[in-house]
């Protein structure tokens, strides 16, 4: 099971397979099983990570990743999408753009460099017809409109290895990502999203049923 098998959460990951292989034999190649075997404490905690920026679409498995604007003069700028290449703030730097989420270039290189997520140098996207569908961690967002409509999905999408072992993950949402991720789409897109619960079926299909208007 690897040099590092002991640490927690490579161990967690080792569990949540081989108890998914036992209800669903073949759900995780041979490729990502020997990717597993090198993972190493740091390495699967990267990995965890990553997976609370996963956001799901169908035909897609994509990371949307955007910055906040830098604050100048007291204004803060519109978030807009990051390139891979540029660098997360410092305090020793506060003028650097930030991630919308806690992760430097290097993180992301390193899972690149394991085959878990593929970097790209311009944004990927998909064309969308009459709606657009995005769900993240049970929650729905739709949008709905009239014809074609070319939406931005990112800078990141997971190989097929990261795609197979994202159910393992042991990652939790991110509130604060969700509701930049959202905005953007909002201010640069012009989109405008209803929010619903989302049950995964299989593939590409999920069932969706309206918010309880009560909670909360």
């Amino acid at each position: 099971m690897g040099q590092d098998c002991g640490d927690d959460e490579v161990q967690i990951i080792w569990a949540k397979i081989l108890a998914g292989e036992v209800s669903q034999p073949g759900r995780v190649s041979r490729k990502t099983l020997a990717i597993v075997k090198t993972l190493g404490k740091e390495d699967a905690h990267l990995f965890t990570k990553v997976c609370s920026y996963a956001w799901t679409v169908p035909k897609h498995s994509r990371l949307i990743l955007l910055r906040d604007g830098a604050v100048t003069k007291g204004e803060e700028n519109q978030p807009e999408l990051i390139k891979p290449n540029e660098v997360q703030a410092t305090p020793e730097d506060p003028e650097r753009p930030q991630w919308n989420m806690d992760m430097i270039y290097e993180e992301l290189a390193q899972l690149q460099y394991l085959g878990l997520i593929s970097l790209t140098d311009f944004p990927l996207g998909t064309t969308a017809t009459d709606r657009f569908l995005a769900c993240y961690f049970g929650r729905a967002f739709v949008s709905i409109f009239k014809g074609s409509f070319d939406v931005v999905l990112g800078f990141a999408n997971f190989t097929q290895a990261g795609s197979e072992l994202f159910p393992f993950s042991s990652a939790v949402p991110d509130e604060n990502y969700l509701q930049r991720t959202v905005e953007w789409y909002r201010s640069k897109q012009k989109m405008q999203f209803k929010e619903f619960k989302a049950t995964h079926v299989e593939g590409d299909t999920w069932n969706l049923s309206p918010l309880d208007e009560n909670a909360g």
